[in-house]
């Protein structure tokens, strides 16, 4: 680790102090450049060499800056940044990336992390101080921000401590204030305002004595005086601090009331703040809603009639309240209304209560407070410190307490009658100081002991320290709050010992009491069960026995609280607990030193809890989280961690890893047919036979669905891998079926081969799936090819161009006639879909459907067409044109969805199209795989069913019996060589034959010449269609010759 101060800049003006940055860098001449170059601006460098270093730094010392370089060992800058992250979640880290790797990817993924810029090298030395300037301005502007938060915070937490019930009273006047202030249309200041005085309107009762504040009875006139005081004490408190200073004025007349009977000015109507008269309506509403000592919690129909009778007494200011009325009707269900809680007085009293008279004469606020608050009482002592240590501000308890004058300069080093727990020769060092420190750290210090010199005693004092920002926005720049509370004179402390001692007892975890050498005086409960023994079998026993692991010393030495303030002297850990059974029991042990008012160690306290349970836990969340819940094997998270892993250590040791991924063909029909359950035990048995057939250090994770992943991590060639791809896929083939039945499993199965292939993780899955998409269909596995990437990229275009297609009307339909041979009449009209490519012309748009290879899309093209379809024989229809039939091919996915009659039906309710205008013709080769009832279904539209292609494939005759069709078409196979072919003669004279025998009307297909449809006219074949019959026309030309008809 290295250190290097910053040059001083040449002027002397007031300034925030150096910016702290971590340099990460592993190349020490990077890291001594970098150094050199902050060392030019207002920084101050700290340099280490790895993440690890960088953990230990950020744990011992807050930076304003992390400049980080990516590529570290062991840890990359992205991991160390999340790691960071996970350790700090409060903390906001200020974090520069750099690197000279990497493109526009590892930008983002750097900011992902949480990096606040990146910078590429080289770059040059101004760039990186303006952009470390920038980064330290976001990190201190956000610092100071909410140091300002603590202020508010710890002043209401004062007032919180002293009453409980106070402190819920402004939790929820901070909430229903701003919502009201919403309701009101307030802008967002007053809003802020509203928020902050519900936080602090009650500030001013840190002054009141308990004896009042805390009393349960009547008060007495001069008691009800006291504590109307608390009004003007918090605007007095508010006014002197800067941070407070715009509250000041509502804390003091937030108890006005309209006809001037409020306090503690006797303000009346307009001359009351409007946001005061806003949030009194409020502070009513919810004392009237809670339990106090003298009358129940009212019901809220009870709580509005009062309110209204103030309003109409002329308490109350008339339209804000009529508009609050309005509010609790429309929003009232928002409101945090009071829970059970103990009871308090507060300032708003519903009716006059009868006082106890104490003969006191009427006195103004100031003079009330003057007289009645003595240097003795419970309230702490509050005073604000500028930056030189000189005292702007103290409360009559802190010049009390301190004998403190305007002006006089006071830290707790050089203060005569103050010092540190740790003092021994009279003097502590500055940076002990809580002043000094939580002006360094820009943070504040809370409940530190100091020891008050007082009346020849030392009082031990809790002090807090807050910073406050300055008008610079440099936080500590303007001073610090401090508040002091006498530790002994703590109200109710008997209470505490006695609540302290059941907490002790009744305590799940185990807690041993330990004397300073060594040796247990007290167990509670808990410890006892868990070591099996009784109180008095452990009392005298040395701890380190219990705990031979935890490697203490047989006695704990006496440590000074010196030692303790600067070591922590606390001992933590897992550890075995030595219960005298078979296991040991693995425990969480904390030993923590506690100490006398001398600073002397009188005692250690050992706390432990079984842990057992909880390392099961994580161990079973950690398999989770890697792993797929259904096959056990590891998810795409785990896997791209060990690709990872697989990765650096192919580039150090120069080997091949291969990816193979691989993806089950026709899954789909498996749950379709079977059943999910049937699906799930078909994913297990694939994800066991991979598991099978790979070795130990392979890995195969499930990616998801039907996918996996196979790492193969030391591969000689290629060629190897590509032999493990075929050894896989038989073994899919042959050990794998579908519920036991013959029905098999197949894969297709790509290929990327490291570094060939790519040189990163992503690029080696992308290219494994490219060569994947590929292998479907072909020979089942396939290495990955650069001109894959090129065919993908098509793929891509072609999507993009149907889509605008769509879109934009460039489909349209044309359409080819067949005739009837025995009188040539017009039996029908073929559609046949195109697709007008703005370059290429009119193309035919069949070669695209129903591959699957779009997607979604496909879908979406099939469905329009059949709705133009069926549009265009609804028109016609309507016309009274003779067009027969128009017969429209499906696509497998239409037949596959259940909901194909029902989209018809309503489509020809739509266009008024009687079913028989209209024949679906179902290829021949997804003959076999139909049930009767869907294709009854469309039957029953009055729709006529055809198979096309018939012939080609060889459809079983069973087929032909089971199934309700209409017509068989011929395929042109079967038909281009008549008559001169003799086996096609006798194959069509029996299909012909057959078909009449079924009932069926038969046509047939590609008919170019007189021949042929003489011979087709001869066996008795109904119907012809081809180039002899008409061509394929665009359907205006179609429509066109109709119209001549």
């Amino acid at each position: 680790m290295s250190g290097r101060r910053p040059a001083r800049a040449a002027s002397e003006e007031a300034m925030a102090p150096p910016a702290q940055v971590l340099i990460v860098e592993d190349d020490e001449d990077q890291r001594w450049l970098l150094t050199e170059i902050l060392a030019q601006g207002p920084f101050y460098a700290v340099a280490v060499p790895d993440a690890e270093s960088a953990l230990v730094q950020v744990e011992q010392q807050e930076f304003d800056v992390l400049l980080v370089d990516r590529r570290l060992p062991r840890m990359s800058g992205d991991e160390l940044v999340r790691e960071l992250r996970d350790r700090y979640p409060e903390r906001y880290l200020a974090v520069v990336m750099i690197s000279g790797y990497g493109g526009g990817e590892a930008v983002v993924e750097s900011l992902r992390e949480g990096a606040l810029d990146f910078i590429r090298k080289p770059f040059r030395p101004d760039e990186l101080l303006a952009r470390i300037s920038v980064a330290a301005r976001t990190k201190r502007s956000f610092d100071a921000q909410h140091e300002v938060e603590h202020v508010y915070l710890t002043i209401a937490r004062m007032v919180e401590a002293r009453d409980w019930s106070t402190g819920q009273h402004c939790t929820r006047l901070a909430h229903n204030s701003v919502l009201f202030g919403r309701y009101l249309g307030l802008d967002r200041r007053s809003l802020d305002l509203l928020g902050r005085l519900g936080v602090l309107h009650d500030i001013g009762k840190l002054a009141v004595p308990d004896r009042v504040l805390l009393k349960t009875g009547r008060f007495t006139a001069r008691e009800r005086r006291i504590m109307e005081t608390h009004a003007v004490v918090g605007a007095r408190l508010c006014q002197e601090i800067r941070v407070l200073r715009p509250l000041a004025t509502l804390v003091r007349h937030h108890h006005e009331r309209w006809d001037g009977s409020g306090y503690p000015d006797g303000l009346a109507e307009e001359e009351i703040p409007y946001l005061a008269r806003v949030f009194q309506l409020l502070d009513i509403h919810d004392a009237l809603s809670a339990v106090r000592p003298y009358k129940d919690a009212l019901p809220p129909d009870q709580v509005v009639r009062i309110m209204r009778a103030e309003r109409e007494e002329g308490r109350l200011d008339p339209d804000l309240s009529e508009r609050f009325f309005a509010f609790l009707e429309e929003m009232g269900d928002q409101l945090m209304r009071p829970e059970s809680e103990r009871p308090h007085h507060d300032d708003f009293f519903v009716e006059e209560v009868a006082p106890v008279e104490d003969d006191a004469d009427p006195l103004s606020p100031e003079a009330v407070l003057e007289q009645t608050l003595a240097p003795h009482e419970e309230m702490p002592a509050i005073m604000v410190l500028g930056r030189d240590g000189r005292v702007v501000y103290s409360n009559e308890q802190t010049s009390a307490l301190l004998g403190l004058q305007p002006g006089m300069q006071v830290t707790a080093v050089d203060h005569p009658n103050v010092r540190a727990p740790v003092h021994r020769d009279g003097l502590v060092a500055l940076k002990r100081c809580p002043v000094q420190r939580a002006l360094e750290a820009r943070k504040p210090v809370y409940d530190e002991e100091v020891l008050l010199k007082r009346d020849g005693k030392e009082q031990l004092l809790r002090l807090t320290v807050i910073p406050l920002p300055g008008d610079d926005g440099v936080v500590g720049s303007a001073g610090v709050v401090v508040s002091l509370r006498e530790a002994c004179f703590a109200p109710g402390i008997g209470e505490r010992l006695r609540v302290a001692s059941a907490v002790f007892e009744h305590m799940r975890d185990g807690i041993l009491v330990v004397d300073r050498r060594g040796l247990i005086e007290s167990a509670n409960h808990a410890a006892c069960m868990a070591l099996g023994r009784t109180e008095s079998g452990l009392v005298s026993l040395p701890l380190a026995n219990l705990f031979p692991q935890a490697d203490l010393p047989p006695a704990l030495p006496p440590t000074s609280r010196n030692e303790v303030w600067l070591s922590d002297a606390t001992w933590d850990g897992e550890v075995d607990l030595e219960d005298g059974g078979e296991a040991d029991l693995p425990v969480h042990l904390r030993i923590t030193a506690v100490f006398g008012v001398d600073g002397v160690v009188e005692h250690y306290l050992a706390v432990f809890f079984d842990i057992s349970r909880y390392q099961r836990r994580i161990e079973r969340l950690q398999q989770q989280a890697g792993h797929d819940a259904l096959t056990g094997l590891p998810n795409r998270e785990l896997f791209l961690d060990r690709l990872d892993v697989a990765l650096h250590q192919a580039r150090r040791r120069q080997r091949h890893l291969a990816l193979l991924f691989i993806d089950l063909d026709d899954f789909k029909d498996v749950n379709d047919i079977f059943g999910h359950e049937t699906g799930d035990r078909l994913l297990m048995d694939v994800a066991q036979v991979l598991q099978q057939q790979l070795r130990d250090e392979d890995t195969v994770a499930r990616l998801g669905g039907d996918e996996f992943v196979v790492l193969l991590a030391d591969v000689a060639s290629l060629d190897a891998a590509l032999g493990v791809a075929r050894k896989l896929r038989h073994h899919l083939r042959h050990a794998v079926r579908v519920q036991g039945e013959g029905m098999s499993i197949d894969a297709s199965i790509g290929v990327s081969l490291y570094p060939d292939h790519g040189k990163t993780a992503d690029e080696l899955m992308r290219h494994a799936d490219l060569a994947m998409y590929y292998a479907k269909g072909r020979d089942g596995c396939h290495a990955y090819r650069p001109e894959l990437r090129e065919s993908a990229m098509q793929r891509v275009t072609l999507q993009t161009d149907l889509r605008r297609a769509l879109e934009s009307d460039q489909l349209a339909l044309h359409a080819c006639p067949w005739r009837r041979l025995s009188d040539t009449t017009l039996s029908g009209l073929q559609l046949v879909p195109h697709w007008r490519r703005p370059r290429q012309g009119s193309v035919p748009l069949t070669p695209y459907l129903g591959k699957g290879g779009l997607g979604a899309l496909d879908r979406d093209l099939v469905a329009h067409v059949l709705e133009q379809a069926i549009g265009l024989a609804g028109r016609w229809h309507r016309e009274r044109r003779s067009f027969g039939r128009l017969a429209l091919r499906l696509h497998p996915h239409q037949l596959e969805e259940g909901d194909l009659s029902n989209q018809l039906e309503k489509l020809l309710q739509i266009h008024g199209v009687p079913g028989h205008c209209l024949e679906l013709q179902i290829p021949e080769q997804l003959l076999t795989g139909l049930s009767v009832g869907s294709l009854s279904r469309l039957r029953m539209l009055g729709i006529r069913l055809g198979a096309v292609d018939f012939g080609l494939v060889g459809a079983p005759l069973a087929s032909l019996r089971r199934l309700p069709l209409d017509v068989i078409r011929l395929d042109r196979e079967l038909t281009c060589n008549l008559p001169a072919a003799e086996r096609d003669r006798l194959l069509v004279r029996g299909l012909v034959g057959l078909g009449r025998d079924l009932g069926v009307e038969m046509i047939a297909d590609g008919v170019e010449r007189e021949s042929q449809l003489a011979f087709l006219r001869d066996v008795g074949c109904d119907a012809a269609q081809g180039a002899l019959i008409g061509e394929v026309q665009p359907i205006e030309t179609i429509e066109a010759w109709l119209r001549r008809q």
